[in-house]
């Protein structure tokens, strides 16, 4: 029997993510209660984070029938040393997407991979650097007044909607920024014998 995947997310953007790769998934949200530090280590507090999520979510699945892998993840923005996660208003928003206009910042995503069943898992990070173009005053208040896109997103932005507008550069995986590096989980995933190219989640 094919195995089942579990997002521990309610992220909206995870879930086009998966959705874009034509993958069959249920979500199930953790209730891990996350590291928000602002200060310390970026990759530890991701990795922390993802891991936790995951962990509670396969503990919750454990001795149920069926096999299942629960995906989850964790993104911070870093810039210049400064850990800067979600916005909790807009004014919040405005402070940070100035701070981050012109600039370039690294976006940071945990994830790990836990197999219910067997418990074996599987975690890391992906770093991604991405550039905004300048942005007036009247340009960050365009932007947050027109939607509230900014709310749930580490940074107070979305590239998958109108944040495309004034992101510049991107060097690492774009769908990393988004939510999720589906290109590693691709890699991840065939360590549990999925083969996400070969199919709806074909065992291999």
């Amino acid at each position: 029997m094919a195995k089942r995947i579990i997002l521990a997310s309610a992220s909206r953007d995870r879930k086009r993510l998966l959705k874009a790769i034509n993958l069959t998934f249920e979500i199930l949200p953790s209730n891990f209660v996350e590291d928000e530090s602002k200060t310390g280590n970026p990759l530890e507090i991701v990795m922390r984070n993802a891991r936790g999520k995951a962990q509670v979510v396969a503990d919750k699945l454990h001795g149920e029938n069926g096999d299942a892998l629960v995906i989850g993840a964790d993104t911070v923005v870093e810039f210049h040393g400064q850990i800067i996660g979600k916005a909790r208003h807009q004014f919040e928003a405005f402070q940070i997407l100035q701070k981050l206009a012109g600039q370039t910042h690294q976006l940071l995503t945990g994830c790990c991979v836990i197999d219910v069943q067997s418990q074996k898992s599987h975690a890391f990070v992906d770093v991604t650097d991405v550039t905004f173009a300048p942005l007036t005053e009247e340009d960050i208040w365009h932007y947050l007044e027109f939607s509230d896109e900014y709310r749930g997103r580490a940074g107070a932005y979305s590239l998958q909607d109108r944040a495309s507008l004034f992101v510049t550069k991107i060097v690492g995986s774009p769908t990393n920024v988004i939510g999720l590096p589906i290109s590693q989980f691709r890699e991840t995933f065939l360590n549990f014998g999925v083969n996400l190219l070969a199919g709806d989640h074909c065992t291999i």
